[in-house]
């Protein structure tokens, strides 16, 4: 869109490092530089790379979008950071305005140069400033306690690509995120018969074609890994042992003082406390008076899709590419909740109402709470290297970069939380 209203755009690609794009700038002259997230991780780099150029004096005009940004995160952990000019550009035609400003800015600096777009104008709900104190761990209120699980085997397992067939796989999707989010098929105030219809007449059929595009093509190599780790927790440290450790979970065992068993530990993930009431961190639904069980997991769709991708962009062919890289996406997401399916009915603590079967479906109604690194209740995206350290997804071709991305794309880790009363809250 940006090309067909006459700007030049140089693209350096997909997860791609900050160093790729000084390397343009030092050798081009460059107007704006534009980063847009799809996954909430990616947001965190955006962040960084803001960090990192600001430390380094950089004050080109920076164009922030994608699906997983919000006006929220853009004012208070992108703007107070970077010295140059930050647009929060909700579509690809925001960017064609913060162009426009921005090339008569350059022409004439007297006219200034407004960055607010449509999403700054949303109305913000004011607060009172108020000193935050954090209560002593002490005087802050635990979850209750509940039975813990004990797994069928420790360390990692991986499931038979035999098991994840892909018309299973696919009951799992979340059609309303991909349509959406991905695609952009919106309701946005159509009447329900007219959306109805739409998606009847347009979206479903392209839902079909697409899967019938991947299966023709062998796109879907899936990777599911997980496992159970012994754990304890003591305040916001989440104290991982090595799985031999664990062999004797139970009501009466493993209840050694926290002190006895710290030194014992392989791996801590540290995690923020809630600023507010009921100031949890996720550390909170372990036990730290005896040993609990953390389920890990990885998946991956393969990399086929990436090189499917590139073919598509190779060709201008923008909405097939934007199509097949959504689907893809939503697939590792139907995959890690495959995975967490699985982790539920090892453990027993699936739902009265599911059904003891992969093929059972449900999407986010169920005990515990699965969380993955990069999200609010876990910010910090470098613990991934923990999960990869344990669960060793390289051995099947996935990676993790310098700077935590995970490589291929569609891939995601999570840890499960077993709790019930586990669940999704912002720090």
């Amino acid at each position: 869109i940006l090309s067909n209203n006459g700007f030049k755009v140089i693209n350096v690609g997909i997860k791609t490092e900050l160093e790729e794009y000084l390397d343009v700038m030092r050798t081009k002259e460059i107007h704006a530089i534009g980063m847009s997230g799809l996954l909430v991780k990616s947001t965190q780099v955006m962040k960084d790379n803001l960090e990192t150029m600001a430390s380094m004096g950089i004050t080109t005009p920076v164009l922030l979008g994608g699906a997983a940004l919000t006006r929220s995160f853009v004012d208070d952990f992108c703007r107070p950071i970077y010295k140059g000019a930050i647009f929060y550009c909700r579509d690809a035609f925001d960017w064609v305005i913060a162009m426009s400003r921005i090339e008569k800015y350059n022409a004439d600096p007297s006219v200034g140069l407004d960055t607010r777009l449509g999403g700054d104008m949303v109305e913000r709900a004011t607060k009172e400033v108020i000193d935050i104190v954090i209560p002593p761990f002490e005087e802050i209120k635990m979850p209750s306690e509940v039975r813990i699980p004990t797994p069928p085997f420790w360390g990692r397992r991986v499931l038979r690509k035999e098991q994840l067939d892909f018309d299973m796989v696919c009951e799992w999707v979340n059609k309303r995120s991909l349509f959406k989010m991905h695609w952009g098929y919106k309701r946005a105030g159509m009447p329900v018969d007219e959306y109805k219809k739409l998606l009847e007449t347009k979206v479903y059929p392209a839902y079909e074609r697409i899967k019938n595009e991947i299966v023709k093509r062998g796109l879907f190599d899936p990777t599911l890994i997980y496992g159970y780790y012994p754990v304890r927790s003591s305040d916001q440290e989440l104290l991982i042992f090595d799985e031999s450790y664990g062999w004797n979970i139970d009501e009466n065992a493993n209840r050694q003082p926290l002190d006895d068993v710290i030194g014992n530990a392989k791996y801590v993930f540290e995690f923020p406390r809630q600023r507010k009431a009921p100031h949890r961190a996720l550390s909170d639904f372990f036990a730290h008076t005896r040993d609990d069980v953390l389920p890990l997991s990885c998946v991956s769709v393969g990399d086929k899709f990436s090189e499917y991708e590139k073919e598509l962009y190779a060709n201008n062919e923008y909405l097939e590419y934007n199509m097949v890289h959504g689907f893809g996406v939503e697939l590792a997401e139907a995959l890690a909740e495959v995975a967490h399916k699985q982790i539920r009915l090892d453990l027993n603590i699936a739902s009265d109402d599911e059904g003891f079967s992969l093929r059972d479906v449900r999407l986010n109604r169920y005990a515990g709470a699965r969380y993955s690194f990069g999200y609010p209740a876990c910010p910090d995206l470098e613990p991934s290297r923990i999960i990869f350290d344990l669960l060793r997804p390289e051995e099947f071709g996935i990676t993790l970069s310098e700077t935590y991305q995970i490589h291929p794309e569609q891939s995601t880790t999570a840890l499960v939380v077993h709790h019930k009363e586990a669940t999704y809250y912002n720090i």
